[in-house]
């Protein structure tokens, strides 16, 4: 029987609301191909992404869920952000408003909000002080 949710998950601690190992689909950071690869077919489903964080390359389930059914995504711009903080401002010049995914210095995908100041610059703003990278494709 499915539990309703009437309002937001908040962490208790350093802890993360959810780990992504329990989570089916959706993003998942794993370490390399091999972690990717042995994702249980029973997590997959049809437009999951991973990121592997040995290359720092990410992957869609395209037309199935088995292995030769990944496909790697593009990469239009990446950035690195040095300074832990919770607001950062960057210029990609890459002319639209780009899917952005922030990968942390530990390998976790981290939820942002992000505001589109025009089609060359965001602004990404996190709930807790956040070091690590950004996507853009």
């Amino acid at each position: 029987m499915p539990i309703q949710v009437i309002s937001n998950f908040e962490p208790r601690g350093s802890g993360y609301v959810v780990d992504n190992q329990y989570v089916k689909g959706s993003y998942r950071s794993v370490a390399n191909t091999e972690e990717r690869y042995n994702i249980p077919i029973q997590n997959r489903s049809l437009g999951m992404v991973v990121h592997e964080r040995e290359t720092d390359l990410e992957f869609r389930l395209v037309s199935g869920l088995s292995n030769t059914d990944w496909v790697q995504l593009p990469i239009d711009f990446a950035y690195s952000h040095e300074v832990a903080g919770t607001e950062e401002t960057i210029v990609h010049n890459l002319g639209k408003y780009p899917a952005v995914t922030v990968i942390d210095t530990s390998g976790n995908l981290v939820w942002h909000h992000i505001t589109y100041d025009d089609n060359a610059t965001v602004t990404l703003r996190f709930n807790n002080f956040v070091r690590g990278d950004a996507f853009f494709a």
